[in-house]
C-alpha cells in the first residue's frame, strides 16, 4: 500500500518530469524560430546581391616576373565565374595563349573583370 508521502513524491516527480519537457520543448521552438530567421535574413541578402546588376569589363596588364594565372584569378576573379578554372579558361582564351604556364613577363595580356559601376 502506498502511502501519502509517495504519492506525494511521485507528483512531485512527474511535475519536474513535466517542467523538463516543457523546457526542452521552448528551447526547440527558440532554436527553430533562429533557424527560419537566419535562412530568411540570408535569403533577402541573397536577392538583394542580385537585384544589383553588374557589367563585366575587360582591363589589360603588364605581367610582371612571378606572376601566375592562380594570383591574377585571386586578385581579380568575383564571384560571377563558377570556379577559379572558368576564369582561368577564360583569360587563356582571350588571350591566346597556349596554356596557362605561358605567361611572360613584360607581356601585356587583357583581364576580365565584374563592377556595379556603369562606365560607358
Amino acid at each position: 500500500m502506498r502511502t501519502n508521502h509517495s504519492r506525494r513524491a511521485d507528483r512531485r516527480a512527474a511535475g519536474r518530469t513535466d517542467r523538463i519537457k516543457n523546457l526542452v520543448i521552448v528551447v526547440l521552438a527558440v532554436a527553430l524560430a533562429c533557424v527560419v530567421l537566419l535562412r530568411l535574413t540570408a535569403t533577402r541578402a541573397d536577392a538583394e546581391k542580385r537585384d544589383v546588376p553588374t557589367y563585366k569589363y575587360y582591363t589589360s596588364i603588364t605581367v610582371d616576373q612571378g606572376d601566375t594565372l592562380w594570383g591574377l584569378a585571386d586578385e581579380y576573379m568575383s564571384d560571377e565565374y563558377d570556379n577559379v578554372y572558368e576564369y582561368m579558361d577564360e583569360i587563356v582564351s582571350i588571350n591566346h595563349l597556349t596554356s596557362a604556364d605561358s605567361l611572360k613577363a613584360g607581356s601585356t595580356i587583357c583581364i576580365p573583370y565584374y563592377s556595379t559601376e556603369y562606365k560607358s
